[in-house]
């Protein structure tokens, strides 16, 4: 049934929903289905496929396989998956996904502080950025995660609260988000006993039950008696290179937006600060 919504239904929040639950359950026809099901896929579903293929070996062999014949374009691989998929000793995956997509990171804080000049450069012409573009850039991107204005995704922090006339601390916090993580949205990763890799913040815990929540934006719960093992991971939830595919004019359009004081107030194409 699960299956069917997947490859059947026009809501993309429905199959984003039906693809979380089909995490639970190990049965090499999900894999295969999702798969190559993956082009067809909108972006708020394609992020809950990925987490998907990456929570088991065998499937995460499968997407590496798909991205090994174009099937899949490794760039629609996010690198926090790539990491993960890193993790499993299995089918020579490590050696296949360092072949792909090379080290999965940037291997110092040096090397992405090397591009803060030109970015903050561009960052701060405030008066250059056209808001409106810069919503619909946010909500493509760091939106997808947090909140700002009440707009946006309930993964990570919202960003209304956040001093975000701080020039220097947003750049650090999308550049660099494993420079400072926020107490409460360290990222975890979990493994279980029957195989599964999952990451995520911790929603909640007690002595029967942990709660996860993805970068798809989905909780999933866990017995302990699932658990094999838990850890923090060390590295932020947020992806790096989020604005790595900007031209400066999209910089200064997201920034332009991010340091708004106020919603935008749209309607139609018009937007009135």
């Amino acid at each position: 049934m699960l299956l069917a919504l997947v490859e059947k239904t026009k809501d993309e929040s429905l199959r984003k929903v039906a693809l979380a639950a089909l995490a639970a359950y190990e049965d090499p026809q999900i894999a295969q289905t999702v798969v190559a099901d993956f082009p067809r896929l909108g972006k708020v579903s394609q992020p809950a496929a990925l987490s998907l293929l990456a929570s088991r070996a065998s499937s995460a062999a499968l997407l590496v396989g798909a991205v090994e014949s174009g099937a899949i374009a490794h760039a629609q691989v996010p690198l926090e998956v790539v990491r993960k998929i890193k993790l499993f000793p299995f089918d020579d995956l490590p050696a296949r996904t360092e072949k792909i997509w090379g080290s999965a990171g940037r291997s110092t804080t040096a090397e992405m502080t090397q591009e803060d000049p030109a970015l903050r450069r561009h960052a701060a012409r405030r008066r250059h950025g056209r808001s409106l573009r810069g919503l619909h850039r946010l909500l493509g991107t760091c939106g997808a995660c947090h909140t700002l204005h009440n707009q946006g995704g309930q993964v990570g922090p919202d960003l209304t609260k956040f001093k975000r006339d701080d020039l220097d601390a947003l750049l650090l916090n999308i550049v660099n988000p494993s420079a400072e993580i926020r107490e409460g949205y360290e990222n975890f990763l979990v493994t279980t006993k029957d195989g599964r890799v999952i990451n995520g913040f911790l929603v909640e815990q007690d002595p029967q039950v942990v709660v996860l929540r993805g970068l798809d934006g989905q909780n999933v719960s866990l017995t302990r008696a699932e658990v094999a093992d838990m850890k923090n991971a060390g590295v932020s939830l947020k992806p790096e290179g989020l604005l790595d595919a900007y031209s400066d004019q999209q910089v200064r359009d997201l920034f332009a937006y991010l340091r708004t004081t106020q919603p935008l107030l749209v309607k139609g194409s018009t937007a009135v600060p």
